[in-house]
């Protein structure tokens, strides 16, 4: 009997213990809501390209992002965003931009301009440029395409950027997830540019050429081209405009280049090519034709964290806690009457996603 009496007040002593661990817990814990993960929003509408991205929302998962691709903007789908890609669409309209303003306007912001070659004669940079400018930038996407005889991957067209910035900056964004990182791949690529003036992109007005990024306080290159790489203009089209350099001309182009110290803390990446989208599994380690190793992995890695570091703590706004719900409509199996453009654009317009 005394024994059982024994075991019996042991065990209250224990549960004392357990609840006095608990209330301590409690006590100390951190108040408020819980945290949730920077958001980056990868905008694949308007015709954009290398719209496959599934590799790369898993990798940014992995480094602490959650990363939501939408087909339109509005305010629903730049709720909680930190990164907004615009992944080169082919055209913005006037409410995209309008949002995307009002959106950058609170501050904080980060916005990673993807651009694509006219290697096939059809992309135009005039939108997003014009966004850009108006946004603060001193830096342009130019449609013109890049080839590289000497550092291709298998063919001039796929070029590998292999040369870094060697300032302590980039230098960490390029390698602190890599000790060296000199092979970027980018399939088709345009480059990038220093730019000055307004946002028409008449090159008379606005020498384009003639702006170096020496010249830019808060901008600057981050990976070139080789320096044997040269322009093509393939489809002959807007010569006039946004033009960084003459056709023809030989040398190293910046393939990705950022500016920082923008109003509100904001800050810009620009690229020539989707280095992070799963075409030719850019997003990935990979070695090819050549057989180098590609590390574009790397790189994106890098200037996420830079646009915005995974480890924020960053409150959850009660009101838009989660993101839209989603709508999955299954059009398969010989289904009838499967163009449905106008109801995803209907039903987002109220907050969901189709």
């Amino acid at each position: 009997m005394k024994m059982k009496k024994r075991t019996n007040f042991m065990f209250l002593i224990l549960i004392c213990i357990l609840l006095l661990e608990l209330i301590i817990l409690q006590s100390t814990a951190e108040p408020g809501y819980p945290k949730r993960l920077p958001r980056v929003v990868v905008f694949n509408g308007n015709d954009a390209y290398h719209t496959s991205i599934e590799g790369f929302i898993a990798n940014a998962s992995t480094w602490g992002y959650e990363v939501i691709s939408v087909d339109y903007l509005n305010n629903a789908s730049l709720t909680n965003a930190e990164i907004l890609v615009l992944n080169a669409p082919d055209f913005l309209t006037e409410d995209d931009k309008n949002i995307v303003e009002t959106w950058w306007g609170l501050g904080g912001k980060s916005i990673w301009f993807v651009g694509e070659s006219d290697y096939a004669g059809q992309w135009n940079p005039a939108d997003l440029n014009e966004l850009a400018v108006d946004l603060g930038s001193d830096i342009i996407i130019v449609d013109d395409a890049i080839s590289d005889t000497a550092s291709p991957d298998g063919a001039s067209y796929r070029v590998i950027a292999n040369t870094t910035n060697s300032d302590p900056t980039w230098d960490n964004v390029l390698r602190q997830w890599s000790p060296e990182i000199t092979n970027i791949t980018m399939h088709g690529p345009t480059y990038v540019a220093p730019w000055t003036g307004d946002n028409t992109g008449n090159v008379t007005s606005n020498p384009g050429a003639q702006v170096t990024w020496a010249s830019l306080p808060n901008a600057d290159w981050i990976v070139n081209s080789s320096k044997y790489a040269t322009v093509k203009d393939q489809d002959f089209d807007n010569d006039d405009v946004w033009e960084g350099a003459s056709p023809l001309s030989t040398g190293s182009f910046a393939m990705v280049a950022a500016q920082w110290g923008l109003a509100g803390g904001n800050k810009m990446i620009f690229s020539g090519e989707s280095i992070f989208s799963d075409y030719k599994n850019m997003f990935g380690y990979e070695t090819y034709y050549t057989g180098l190793s590609i590390q574009n992995i790397n790189l994106t890695r890098g200037l996420l964290e830079w646009a915005f570091d995974p480890a924020t703590e960053l409150d959850i706004d009660i009101a838009d806690d989660t993101k839209n719900p989603i709508v999955t409509v299954f059009s398969g199996n010989g289904a009838y009457h499967t163009a449905i453009e106008g109801f995803k654009a209907n039903a987002t317009t109220w907050g969901y996603t189709v």
